[in-house]
């Protein structure tokens, strides 16, 4: 089992258990699907960097890179809901156009 250090992944005010599959703003339980919370780890894992769509479809889903979904979008727009003090002008989970999506901690 690994150690908590390594078990807590946070950016700016987003924390993540891996252990427990636990998200938290600012100290305050958010509720994630199951496949948001995976989305988010994979983004908070790359802090500041882009991740690019085709990566996020096939780590969190399995598709294909080449593979067009709107899934991808859906769930980007739960986690602003459930993330973003506003979400119409999101900061945490920032759109890099025609590439992908990356957290930043402003």
């Amino acid at each position: 089992m690994q150690g908590r250090a390594t078990a807590l992944l946070r950016v700016g005010a987003v924390e993540v258990d891996l252990v427990h599959r636990t998200v938290s703003r600012n100290g305050e339980p958010v509720d994630l699907s199951p496949k948001a919370y995976d989305l988010l780890v994979t983004l908070m894992r790359h802090p500041g960097a882009v991740v690019k769509r085709g990566e996020l479809v096939r780590a969190v889903w399995g598709y294909a890179e080449n593979v067009e979904s709107r899934t991808l979008d859906t769930h980007i727009g739960e986690l602003r809901r459930r993330l973003e003090a506003n979400p119409s002008d999101p900061r945490f989970v920032q759109t890099v156009w025609r590439v992908g999506y990356r957290v930043r901690e402003r």
